[in-house]
């Protein structure tokens, strides 16, 4: 008896799916450029007008595909927060570092296509929600472990590094990026406290002679143009010649 046949059309309830699958396999090997709907159709193996049926422009199916990666990122990040359970600043250093490394190393396909769909979105306003949720989803994530503006700084950083990384000729080696989150996570004592640099600690700004403005060029303005109240003590000035 031969197997039963897969639905096809409306009745595949599996078909949407696996199109959107496919548009992010498309990305992942040939970049934006690559993505067609007969491209599309041909990775899922599906009828080209299965695709047009789902997503009749290609900003509709792009829609779908950053949606769906953006649900896989979510669910990666925080199983990998779960697993790390609660941590001390020392150990979440080592943690975010590891966390940039195994992206880069064991998730660059992955990775790629994320940015890939995440970058779009700078000339397709439409997919601008469904991109930000990459960084909301990292703030959140990372909010748990540290402070919210730390949280905020590391995003920066991981993503900084990551597209640095898939950017460059040369690896990116474990130090450097321990030395970026390092800086962040690590309270800056080389700087005296109590004031900006260039003022020592504990210093009266009130002791400091209050700033003349100079004028153009950064020449001292001349006697005539500066004005001002005469002293009673100043003679009076000179009547018309």
């Amino acid at each position: 008896m031969p197997p039963p046949r897969r639905p096809r059309g409306p009745g595949d309830s599996g078909r949407r799916e696996r199109i959107v699958t496919a548009a992010l396999e498309v990305i992942g090997a040939g970049g934006m450029a690559g993505l067609t709907h007969r491209a599309v159709a041909a990775q899922a193996k599906v009828p080209l007008g299965s695709t047009t049926y789902y997503f009749a422009t290609l900003d509709d199916l792009l829609e779908a595909a950053v949606d769906r990666a953006a649900d896989h990122y979510d669910t990666w990040l925080r199983d990998w927060a779960d697993r790390l359970g609660e941590v001390v600043p020392e150990r979440l250093a080592e943690a975010v570092t590891a966390l940039v490394l195994d992206q880069l190393e064991q998730h660059r396909d992955r990775l790629v296509v994320e940015y890939e769909v995440y970058f779009a979105a700078i000339n397709r306003p439409r997919l601008r929600a469904g991109a930000a949720r990459f960084t909301a989803t990292t703030v959140q994530v990372l909010s748990g472990l540290s402070s919210p503006a730390t949280a905020s700084a590391l995003t920066a950083a991981v993503d900084g590094l990551c597209l640095r990384a898939l950017t460059s000729p040369e690896p990116l080696g474990p130090d450097e990026v321990r030395a970026v989150v390092a800086a962040i996570l690590t309270p800056d004592r080389s700087r005296p406290s109590g004031g900006p640099p260039g003022r020592s600690a504990g210093a009266d700004p009130r002791s400091s002679p209050p700033h003349e403005p100079h004028g153009a060029l950064g020449q001292q303005p001349s006697a005539g143009r500066v004005r001002g109240r005469r002293k009673s003590s100043d003679s009076p000035p000179a009547g018309p010649r």
